[in-house]
């Protein structure tokens, strides 16, 4: 199983009740890495250039059914052309004029009976995407 440093849903490190930085595996390890992609741009990051959904690209588009697929396809492509997870269900949501909502859900890889699941608000005004995690029995 992987283990990595723990960030917050806003890329801050988390420190562990021990004074150490604390860590994070199995599904927790995986949504964080989800979301990560979902905030970054490819380039953004020197030792993987190819990893991130881009989706500061979205920034004035309108709120349509063509941006919307466009939004799914970028997200699922930015987890799942390396196999971070295998079988994403990705759907973009319109909230208002200028939001959308992007559900992503995928099996866990701690229990076959539980789905993990990310919603993130994009602003298609800002770029700016707020993310929850949470999760959900079969």
């Amino acid at each position: 199983m992987r283990l990595d440093i723990k960030l917050t849903p806003e890329g801050d490190l988390v420190i562990g009740a021990n004074g150490d930085l604390a860590f994070v595996t199995g599904d927790d390890q995986v949504a964080q890495e989800v979301l990560f992609r979902l905030k970054t741009t490819p380039g953004d990051w020197t030792l993987s250039p190819q990893i991130g959904a881009g989706l500061e690209r979205f920034i004035g588009q309108p709120n349509t059914p063509i941006t919307r697929a466009a939004i799914e396809q970028a997200v699922d492509s930015a987890i799942s052309s390396d196999f971070l997870v295998p079988f994403p269900t990705v759907d973009c949501i319109p909230i208002d004029e200028n939001e959308v909502l992007i559900v992503v859900e995928f099996g866990s890889v701690e229990d076959e009976r539980r789905i993990v699941q990310i919603t993130s608000e994009l602003d298609l005004r800002k770029g700016e995407v707020f993310s929850r995690v949470g999760y959900r029995e079969l």
